[in-house]
């Protein structure tokens, strides 16, 4: 049997503390993933999914930054049994670029940065599994002795 709709959720979460009594550092920060995945198969060896993670890097030394939202869709045709599998990708279909933030804060200055990535992406995705047709069957003794003299499988 074939599992129709598969969701997955992972989160990971990390609390940092950096300190320097030469340069007057003491800043805490808080970094996480967050990941949802949603894959739907469909007859005739179609699916279809879709990926969602936020990202939170940890920042530069009296910076803070935003997270990261990272996301894409898939379509998925098997081929050969489901050995052979072609894909079209698209990531961030929704947006040209992703912002990332950064400011930095001292006694003498403030910076802010921002950053502009190229987040739209198409792309094909071909992958091909190598495997033994060939099936085996494993045949296992099921009879143990245990005498002073002759120990292990008969």
């Amino acid at each position: 049997p074939v599992n129709r709709l598969s969701l997955t959720a992972s989160y990971d979460a990390y609390y940092y503390g950096m300190r320097s009594s030469n340069y007057g550092l003491r800043q805490n920060s808080f970094t996480y993933d967050l990941m949802l995945m949603c894959n739907l198969n469909l007859k005739h060896r179609w699916s279809a999914s879709c990926n969602c993670f936020l990202f939170k890097q940890i920042p530069e030394p009296w910076s803070s930054n935003n997270a990261i939202p990272i996301y894409s869709m898939s379509v998925y045709k098997g081929f050969m049994k489901g050995d052979l599998n072609v894909g079209l990708v698209l990531k961030f279909p929704f947006s040209k670029y992703t912002k990332l933030i950064n400011n930095t804060v001292k006694d003498n200055f403030a910076e802010s940065q921002v950053n502009y990535m190229t987040a739209f992406a198409v792309g094909v995705n071909v992958s091909y599994t190598l495997r033994s047709k060939k099936q085996v069957k494993i045949k296992r003794d099921n009879i143990i002795g245990n005498d002073d003299i002759n120990t292990g499988v008969k």
